[in-house]
């Protein structure tokens, strides 16, 4: 997790719970992810210049920048408490 992050027009940092929350996710859910090719439209997103979480009810996809690529991965699993509407 960058510990810079954007979210509904801000940057928020590693004290905003939004941040909290999906860091706290990632290490629950470290494993089963899986390689997708696919585009996804997003509903909640969470970005910074070489990281990307769109986020829904029944999971997330992540993009990261590896070496000069990004690569995409997706995990079905409850995303509960992580989805917040942007104001």
């Amino acid at each position: 997790m960058p510990p810079k992050i954007e979210f509904c027009g801000e940057e928020i940092t590693t004290e905003h719970i939004e941040h909290k929350k999906l860091t706290a996710w990632f290490k629950t859910n470290q494993k089963g992810w899986k390689p997708s090719p696919v585009s996804y439209v997003p509903n909640y997103i969470y970005s910074s210049s070489d990281f990307r979480v769109l986020i829904d009810e029944t999971g997330m996809v992540v993009s990261y920048k590896e070496g000069t690529n990004f690569q995409q991965v997706t995990k079905t699993a409850n995303t509960n408490g992580l989805v917040s509407k942007c104001d």
